[in-house]
């Protein structure tokens, strides 16, 4: 019995423990992301080009949603989404809309960006909010440190929104 309790007990609390940190499968068939705009006449601050950075936080922010397991698949605003795929499927927009510096010793730049998660086939809202992400002043120093945080702080919102 002793033997028993030495063997199988372990292996018993091993699988447990597995089943308690098990990954969830993906809510979503799909989720298109479409491009990543910025609403006209808004500036970074810093050396960070938002119409080439759009681009640029548009690629990663889909790099980013895919490790997320959002969806089973994340496209491209080209991609053709099956019909029967479309009834488990969603269209993410992101628009960044403006920028406020906060100064003190550890400074922070907020982010005003507004996210809009549709349902693909019947176009009803699955979760909308304009929110202020805070983001550190060295990321706006070039286009590819500006799209990662970007990109990262999008992710998790788009997460939260989704949860």
């Amino acid at each position: 019995m002793k033997v028993m309790n030495r063997v199988f007990l372990p292996i018993l609390l091993v699988l447990f423990c597995a089943s308690l940190y098990a990954k969830e499968g993906s809510k979503y068939k799909s989720a298109v992301v479409t491009p990543v705009t910025v609403i006209e006449g808004v500036e970074a601050p810093g050396n960070a080009d938002l119409t080439v950075a759009a681009t640029m936080v548009t690629e990663e922010l889909r790099t980013q949603l895919e490790k997320k397991n959002i969806a089973e698949q994340i496209l491209d605003e080209y991609a053709n989404v099956s019909e029967a795929d479309a009834a488990d499927s969603i269209v993410i927009d992101a628009k960044i809309t403006g920028f406020k510096k906060h100064g003190g010793f550890f400074s922070r730049t907020m982010m005003t960006v507004e996210i809009n998660i549709v349902h693909s086939k019947s176009r009803v809202m699955v979760a909308s909010d304009t929110t202020s992400l805070k983001m550190k002043t060295s990321s706006f120093k070039n286009d590819e440190r500006f799209a990662r945080a970007a990109s990262a702080v999008l992710t998790e919102e788009i997460y939260h929104l989704l949860k």
